[in-house]
């Protein structure tokens, strides 16, 4: 058993170390890679959207291991006989990945305003893994946050992260009071209606994997836009690349 590592990703060029060092075979993947045997594993990022293409040459068993993947992909790989391992629904690494999310987002939000932290008005969308997350980090430093709730987010659930816990429907009235907004919701959330009423002093922070908005309409707006995808990698790459190991050898029933 061979693992190919994608080391594109920082989190993976760590991984591929700690791997080598438990005595695991490891060679770096690219797709010009020859002699992949069914029983090798193949890692990519979490955050990587693989296409048919990428897996036109791989043969049947062996292992991928990544994240989210379109339908489209699922199908493929379930045709072609590849087994797939998403990490993201190992409950413990979603939970681990989205606290290193937090800190990354902590990062964003210093840097990106002149004002102190303690002077800014926080709204955080979407009550998943990562808004919770981003709530228990930035309850840790008391400040100004409110947690808005979508369709499938659990209400009952979220007053334990956060005092402010409101209805997306509130969102049209209440955008004008924050200075920064963060969205974790994978959907175009944020109607014409809402982001005329945004402030234009005000920065919205993108972590979620597609956008909150018509990113063409942006020049429309004075609001800052600022895309953060990945932010693990970024932050706290080596700590990533532990919890990903764990979640590999936990998913593909391996022993260390």
């Amino acid at each position: 058993m061979i693992f190919y590592v994608d080391t594109t990703d920082k989190r993976n060029q760590y991984l591929l170390k700690e791997l080598n060092e438990k005595g695991m075979q490891v060679k770096v993947y690219n797709t010009s890679v020859k002699g992949i045997e069914n029983g090798d594993f193949i890692v990519f990022s979490p955050a990587k959207k693989l296409e048919e293409k990428d897996i036109l040459s791989i043969i049947k068993g062996v292992t991928i291991v990544g994240g989210n993947q379109s339908e489209i992909v699922n199908k493929f790989l379930q045709k072609k006989g590849i087994k797939y391992i998403n990490l993201l629904n190992d409950e413990a690494f979603a939970i681990k990945n989205a606290l290193l999310t937090a800190e990354g987002v902590l990062f964003n939000i210093i840097s990106c305003t002149d004002k102190s932290i303690f002077n800014n008005k926080i709204a955080i969308l979407g009550a998943g893994r990562v808004g919770k997350a981003i709530c228990q980090l930035l309850n840790k430093l008391n400040l100004d946050i409110s947690l808005y709730l979508f369709q499938n987010d659990d209400f009952d659930n979220s007053i334990y992260f956060c005092d402010k816990v409101k209805s997306a429907t509130r969102l049209n009235e209440d955008i004008k009071n924050f200075d920064i907004i963060i969205n974790t919701v994978p959907f175009e959330i944020l109607t014409e209606e809402i982001l005329k009423n945004i402030s234009d002093k005000a920065v919205v922070l993108e972590i979620a994997s597609k956008s909150c908005l018509d990113k063409n309409k942006l020049y429309l707006y004075n609001f800052q836009y600022i895309e953060a995808p990945a932010l693990p990698q970024k932050f706290c790459a080596e700590t990533a690349s532990e919890i990903m190991l764990e979640s590999i050898f936990k998913m593909g029933e391996l022993i260390i």
